[in-house]
């Protein structure tokens, strides 16, 4: 738990000792299997430890993250996130095909799961899956679903163009109030537009930004100061 909560806070530690810490954790999580073999826990607990560390130091790992997300899926069969940890062990190892059968079994539990159809359309980008990747952010932007996280995806692909479009959907669905958060989102705006190349408008979106937020108005002015250089 300290681990996953380590990381998920954007922890950040030299490769050697987090390694040593996760092998620790993950001896330790080998104790718990063996005395209780039938609890699904332990072995998705031990299988998103194997994702991480293939994710962090070598897609060697994630061979056994496959293993043990396949005895949960035996053990639990309609856990849903069983099949997304599946396919993300499937994907660090290269078996693209084995990824989507994963998505697909999912599929056929939920078939309206948003977090599965979030993740699909993740993955296809990841991987460059255009078919799967047009068909996933169809079903989304015909539910007004999931534009933060499919900016994300295009963000990490670096197709600043796609970001941009979703981070504008995004920016119109948090409302009008001057929020803070509504600062933060013209900010990002302003940060991909200028990625895209477009820095007419990432000048519009950073002065918007300070105009909802005044206490950025610093950060503004030192963003609007590299697009001059």
């Amino acid at each position: 738990e300290y681990v996953f909560e380590f990381l998920k806070q954007g922890g950040h530690r030299g490769d050697d000792s987090l390694k040593r810490i996760m092998t620790s954790a993950s001896e330790k999580m080998e104790e718990n299997i063996t005395a209780e073999p039938k609890n699904v826990k332990w072995l998705m607990y031990q299988g998103e430890l194997y994702n991480l560390m293939a994710a962090r130091f070598s897609p060697s790992y994630a061979g056994a993250a496959e293993e043990y997300f396949s005895r949960a899926r035996a053990l639990s069969p309609h856990r849903p996130q069983i099949y997304l940890e599946l396919a993300q062990a499937r994907k660090l190892q290269g078996k693209i095909t084995g990824m989507w059968l994963s998505i697909d079994e999912l599929f056929k539990l939920l078939p309206e799961y948003l977090i599965g159809h979030i993740n699909a359309a993740s993955l296809a980008i990841d991987v460059g899956d255009a078919g799967r990747e047009k068909k996933e952010v169809e079903w989304l932007e015909s539910r007004g679903l999931g534009s933060d996280f499919l900016r994300d995806a295009y963000a990490r692909d670096k197709r600043y163009d796609r970001a941009v479009h979703f981070q504008e959907l995004y920016v119109a669905e948090s409302g009008t109030a001057a929020t803070p958060e509504l600062a933060t989102q013209y900010a990002q705006l302003a940060a991909l537009y200028h990625l895209s190349g477009n820095d007419t408008k990432a000048r519009e979106a950073a002065r918007r930004a300070g105009e909802i937020d005044p206490s950025r108005v610093g950060e503004v002015k030192a963003f609007l100061q590299t697009l001059k250089n």
